[in-house]
């Protein structure tokens, strides 16, 4: 904040509350990872006491977990973008006297046939659809609409697999990714 709006915004630091406890990385880590299950996958429904089984269309079931939408898609239907600093060069790479053209906040357009993309496993964040191409204010403003995972990568055939909580069409859509990723387990 102070590097967006400098001294003017004072930052005043609040102490914790007695009853504060600070969660460990591995806590969040498996937090994270049971949300992204939960949202893929949905919450498992129980069978109610004293029912054994289901029947669906004729066929017996046990187990009532969802589970995604798996669907394959063309690299060129999905823009996707890299935001911050990571994706930028490091300093000591550049000539001699240059600098940095690019802000740590501009989106930056990955190529999913690159093999030092990180798409694989990566969590997409969603943004909405739009008649007309982003610019990278709006994409950095943007809100997100949903997350996809992406499951697996061909480059041979320029295609990724990605998993969707629901079915719909990604022809045209924009994604940014990030540093979350996801296994199934």
């Amino acid at each position: 904040m102070r590097r967006e709006f400098g001294n003017s915004l004072p930052v005043v630091k609040v102490p914790k509350s007695g009853g504060v406890v600070d969660l460990d990385f591995a806590y969040r880590s498996r937090a994270q990872m049971l949300q992204l299950r939960s949202y893929l996958y949905g919450q498992s429904i129980p069978l109610p006491p004293g029912v054994t089984n289901a029947t669906l269309g004729g066929e017996t079931m046990q187990d009532f977990t969802l589970s995604p939408h798996s669907l394959v898609i063309e690299f060129s239907a999905l823009k996707i973008y890299r935001i911050g600093e990571e994706t930028m060069a490091p300093s000591s790479a550049l000539p001699i006297g240059a600098s940095r053209a690019v802000s740590e906040m501009q989106p930056v357009l990955v190529d999913p046939a690159q093999s030092g993309s990180g798409l694989l496993n990566a969590v997409l964040a969603l943004l909405p659809a739009s008649d007309f191409p982003l610019d990278d204010d709006a994409i950095v403003d943007s809100d997100v609409v949903g997350f996809i995972m992406v499951a697996s990568i061909d480059i041979h055939n320029k295609q990724m697999t990605i998993l969707s909580p629901g079915p719909g069409t990604f022809q045209g859509r924009t994604a940014i990714i990030g540093s979350l990723e996801w296994q199934e387990q």
